[in-house]
């Protein structure tokens, strides 16, 4: 049964006896000892909590009655026992000893921990402070006490953070502080050494650990924590799981984001019941909140415009306040520890649980979104290319369908071509074709700097994938016959790619080159050679092409996917999925396939002649001419809104056409 639909447990007290033992009230809430959640009768309020604190363990000591049906109480309910007896420690404040006054989300947090014992993994994505720790630790130490023969496993990346005198930083101490401050009726007998507690009356029993690769394998848990799991590297991270899995059904994975390339950022992807806590759902943090509306800004400008609005309405900021409008949920506390963060990358990591801007990513995201904003649309068409019947492996025809695996993002003529006598190069990252990753084709205008076309599949073998690009390059071709330049990754299934493409007669290939020596021809291989120098770059001229805007991507999909490129450990550039240790492909460096594509399309441009005046072949107020000046246009402002206004107006009214 979940947390929230847990079996209500009524305790009676009979009105007699309620009389005679004076009955446990609440201050100001009149309740007689019958209840069906004990939590309820705790007051949150600090003054109030303490003053209910005080007389529930005055009447444990003058009643041994009251003191039964306390325990009783607290056995049966884990937010009345942490709400009355338990203690925490936060050095930040005065005093230091705190009494645990639940929030409303660690509420929540707790019922779905002690839901989750012995049945299923529980992924806690948090913001740095939620109190997600002590969480977890109360709601074991109560199982552990109150319930027969609960063990469990806490573990974190050193042996100083599990167990170690005084240090209340640590897991395991958490608990002895716990217990110290708990009345004599609720202790319990403690067998206590160095990475282990035993509760010798119910069996409950606690063991530490560090995160090795082999952590627990010879055990059994009612439950594993696994806390600051995040900040594990890559392959640690995916043992640890591999050895856990056995060990118990319940892992309780509790970390803040350490970037994207590790084994927490998988199982956010991956396991089935996860909470986020994010810093605005505390009721201190969030005091003041505001955030930011953005409305797009019309055709004429472009611009979009950004206004305040306050979500607590009842909080005075100071006068002149500076309100921050970034698009983000921010708060009075929130812009303080901006301020006080040197990195930004800190504040995403700490607060804001961004995966990827927690870690160290290749390509700006801002930089990204700006692109995204002013540069992005949705395809112009979308189909299939139908090939001739017979070898030639040309296209015939163009077949618009909504699930097509091409995508255009250029007008076609009366005879279903793309813009005549321009100069296109298509950049081609090839899969083995088995669905692990993409085989993805770009086509880059280099009159214009754009992408005006992209193919993606991930069932396509790398000889289908060849004939699939000779066609796509017979397609774009320079109005004169000539095919468009193709370049793609060598690399793994390239080689048979490229094998192919030549056999079926491809006049316009790359030929490597000594990166080094760009204008020196050096070897009879075609296609492009990926190792970590050339990749990088690669990756840099594409990413400052996208900057400068010499590189239009129109895809909105492709600029996304190249925020899951990043600085990985061993200081090369890589998509974060290439490092999962459970890729299913077997092949680490075949992801990103479209970002590969596109940047290798602006390698290519750079291998193509700039026409000189004159020879480009398009006449004075030609057709041609009317759809370069088109483009140059539409480099500058969004007016595929305005086509998308006037197709669905000829839709509507065929006659205007």
């Amino acid at each position: 049964m979940s947390a929230r639909g847990r079996k209500t447990k009524t305790l009676k007290v009979s009105q007699r006896s309620a009389l005679q033992h004076g009955a446990l009230v609440a201050p100001g809430t009149g309740w007689t000892g019958t209840t069906e959640y004990y939590d309820r009768l705790v007051p949150k309020d600090p003054v109030k909590n303490r003053e209910f604190r005080i007389d529930c363990w005055n009447r444990a000591e003058r009643s041994e009655a009251d003191a039964r049906q306390l325990h009783a109480m607290c056995a049966a309910d884990v937010l009345f026992w942490i709400n009355v007896w338990v203690y925490t420690y936060d050095p930040r404040s005065n005093p230091t000893e705190l009494p645990f006054i639940t929030y409303k989300f660690q509420d929540d947090l707790i019922l779905e921990i002690q839901a989750s014992f012995g049945r299923e993994d529980l992924f806690i994505d948090k913001s740095r402070c939620m109190g997600a720790s002590w969480c977890c630790l109360v709601v074991m130490d109560h199982g552990a006490r109150f319930r027969a023969g609960l063990s469990f496993l806490l573990a974190s990346r050193v042996e100083e953070l599990v167990d170690e005198t005084d240090n209340l930083d640590a897991l395991i101490p958490k608990l002895d502080y716990v217990d110290h401050r708990l009345p004599p009726f609720l202790k319990q007998p403690r067998a206590r050494k160095h990475l282990s507690l035993v509760y010798t009356k119910t069996g409950g029993r606690f063991r530490g650990a560090r995160t090795t690769k082999d952590i627990g394998r010879s055990g059994r848990h009612t439950a594993v924590m696994l806390d600051e799991f995040g900040a594990l590297q890559m392959d640690l991270g995916f043992s640890v799981l591999a050895a856990t899995q056995a060990v118990s059904p319940c892992r309780i994975l509790n970390s803040t984001p350490q970037g994207d390339v590790n084994a927490f950022a998988h199982m956010k992807r991956t396991c089935r019941k996860k909470i986020a806590l994010d810093w605005f759902i505390h009721p201190v943090y969030k005091r003041g909140l505001y955030a930011t509306r953005v409305t797009p800004g019309g055709l004429a400008t472009g611009i979009e415009k950004r206004d305040l609005e306050i979500l607590d309405k009842l909080y005075k900021y100071p006068e002149g306040y500076n309100f921050i409008l970034d698009g983000k949920i921010r708060s009075p506390w929130y812009d303080a520890e901006c301020l006080r963060s040197p990195l930004a990358s800190l504040i995403a990591q700490e607060l804001d649980r961004d995966y990827l801007g927690s870690g160290d990513p290749f390509f700006k995201p801002t930089e990204l979104a700006k692109h995204q904003e002013k540069y992005c649309c949705p395809p112009y068409h979308q189909g299939e290319l139908v090939l001739r019947e017979d070898e030639s492996c040309k296209p015939d025809h163009w077949l618009n369908l909504s699930r097509g695996r091409f995508r255009l993002w250029c007008h076609l003529d009366v005879r279903g071509k793309p813009p005549r006598y321009r100069r296109y190069v298509i950049g081609g990252d090839v899969a083995v074709g088995t669905t692990a990753s993409n085989s993805a084709l770009s086509v880059v205008d280099k009159t214009t700097g754009e992408k005006v076309g992209e193919f993606l599949s991930n069932k396509t073998s790398p000889y289908e994938f060849a004939a699939i690009a000779l066609a796509l390059s017979y397609f774009f071709d320079d109005g004169n016959g000539a095919p468009a330049l193709l370049i793609w990754e060598a690399n793994g299934p390239g080689r048979d790619f490229g094998i192919q493409v030549l056999k079926l007669g491809h006049p316009n290939v790359f030929w490597r080159r000594n990166e080094e020596r760009r204008r020196i021809r050096v070897t009879d291989f075609p296609g492009w050679w990926s190792d970590k120098k050339t990749k990088q770059s690669l990756l840099t001229a594409y990413a400052q092409a996208l900057l400068n805007g010499s590189f239009i991507n129109r895809c909105w999909d492709a600029v996304e996917e190249c925020r899951h490129y990043q600085y990985l450990g061993d200081g090369t550039i890589g998509h974060v999925a290439s490092r999962s240790a459970l890729d299913p492909s077997g092949a680490n460096d075949n992801h990103g396939d479209i970002v590969i594509a596109d940047a290798l399309a602006w390698r290519g441009v750079g291998e193509l002649p700039i026409p000189k005046s004159g020879t480009v072949g398009i006449r004075p107020g030609s057709l041609g001419a009317r759809h370069r000046e088109y483009d140059r246009a539409r480099r500058t402002r969004k007016l595929w809104d305005f086509e998308l206004q006037v197709e669905s107006s000829l839709a509507e009214r065929p006659w205007l056409g």
